[in-house]
């Protein structure tokens, strides 16, 4: 097929689905396959996933975040979010919608559910932010005592 053929096609599909992006849009990718665990209740940030970016100018960033997870131990939920925090000033915003550990990654099915009950969840978000540095990464919470978030194989994608 010729390059003047692929254009068209690649313009014909953009346009079906509706999800082009700027001609100077950047996409970060981070990809893991080591399994980590969360057992202490509380915002941890989830190895590797740390993708920093400048922006010049008011920008729209939306992130995916895919993982194969387990939630067991005890009877609850398990939560991920993902978060911008400003290089300069500290100051941490959680991506749309903030809903905090009202976000179910995963369940322990009223704690039916083992070390070996592997699945795979994903989380899309997006945070509209001003210029500036920041650090866009995912955060893990197992969300109650006594129960382990188990995330592995995991994949990144910041675009912006």
């Amino acid at each position: 097929m010729n390059k003047k053929a692929l254009g068209s096609i690649l313009v014909a599909f953009t346009a079906l689905f509706g999800f082009n992006l700027p001609a100077d849009a950047v996409i970060s990718v981070i990809s893991k396959s080591e399994a980590e665990l969360f057992t202490t209740p509380g915002w941890t940030v989830v190895a590797d996933t740390v993708i920093p970016i400048n922006l010049s100018t008011s920008t729209l960033v939306k992130a995916r975040f895919t993982a194969e997870s387990a939630c067991y131990g005890a009877s609850g939920y398990c939560s991920v979010r993902i978060v911008a925090r400003n290089v300069d000033t500290g100051e941490i915003a959680e991506f749309n919608p903030v809903v905090g550990t009202d976000f179910a990654f995963d369940s322990s099915d009223s704690n039916t559910e083992t070390s070996r009950s592997w699945e795979s969840h994903a989380i899309n978000r997006s945070l509209p932010l001003p210029p500036g540095r920041y650090q866009i990464y995912v955060q893990a919470n197992p969300n109650f005592s006594g129960m382990t978030l188990r995330l592995d194989n995991a994949h990144f994608e910041v675009d912006y």
